[in-house]
């Protein structure tokens, strides 16, 4: 079966790869820098007129929509992924489970170490000084997925309450 990256060069099919890890090591790095961040010290970063460090205040008091945009990018990335590395592999060695194997295990790899650790490691080494750079990317996307969010936010809503999780002050800020 073809698909539209097997008319790709493999370099911009490996670059593709390395440019979706990065990204998604962005988004890994952004919600540990946005949690972990000190919220004292980005209103005091915020006060003394750093741009950056009021938007992510702002971003933080909607921390609903701030995580579902963070980890429906991350996870869109993430299933991608595989798919073109094993998409990748098969086709330059050949169709066998051996080569799945290989692949499933390889891209497994990539993310955990390049996506995910990484980045939060960094994100909490660094959490305001990332947190005042990063909502400059997640504010649009925010805007962009609004339709998504609400849908998604709605149905966890109603998970939490059937699951007599939500309090009320909870059910005003999902959306």
């Amino acid at each position: 079966m073809d698909t539209f990256f097997d008319d790709w060069p493999f370099l911009g099919q490996l670059a593709l790869v390395l440019f979706l890890l990065a990204l998604s090591g962005f988004f890994s790095m952004a919600e540990t820098s946005m949690l972990s961040s000190n919220r004292h010290r980005l209103r005091a970063m915020a006060n003394g007129g750093n741009a950056g460090a009021a938007l992510a205040e702002r971003l933080l008091k909607r921390i609903d929509s701030l995580l579902s945009v963070l980890l429906i990018s991350n996870n869109l990335i993430n299933t991608v992924l595989p798919i073109l590395v094993t998409g990748i592999a098969l086709h330059i060695f050949g169709d066998s489970g051996f080569v799945l194997s290989i692949a499933t295990l390889l891209v497994a790899f990539l993310i955990i170490v390049f996506s995910e650790i990484t980045p939060k490691v960094i994100g909490a080494a660094f959490p305001e000084k990332i947190a005042s750079s990063v909502g400059w990317f997640i504010l649009p996307l925010t805007f962009l997925f609004k339709p998504l969010l609400w849908f998604i936010n709605s149905f966890v809503s109603g998970l939490m309450k059937i699951s007599g999780l939500q309090s009320s002050s909870d059910s005003r800020t999902m959306s």
